[in-house]
């Protein structure tokens, strides 16, 4: 093989290796962009169920708090006289 070919595969592969290593590095950019995005989905996610589960729980207490509250408002006699039934 010529001087002129083996120079040609060099470049040849020289090219390619260096075009790989770009692509690879793409690649991973373009990961790195997926998934920052992915992660701020699933954070904003977190945030809204996070926002209804203590909404929900601010109803729970506060229907608890009134049932209590009217429980202790009963009078005596009706208490025992329901706890007898049970």
């Amino acid at each position: 093989m010529g001087l002129r070919a083996k120079l040609f595969v060099l470049t040849i592969l020289i090219t390619s290796i260096s075009l790989g290593s770009i692509i690879l590095l793409e690649i991973d950019y373009i990961k790195k962009i997926l998934v920052n995005f992915y992660n701020e989905e699933v954070l904003q996610e977190s945030k809204s169920l996070l926002n209804k589960i203590d909404s929900n729980i601010d109803i729970a207490i506060s229907q608890h708090s009134g049932a209590f509250t009217m429980l202790l408002n009963i009078p005596k006699s009706k208490i025992q006289s329901t706890a007898k039934r049970y």
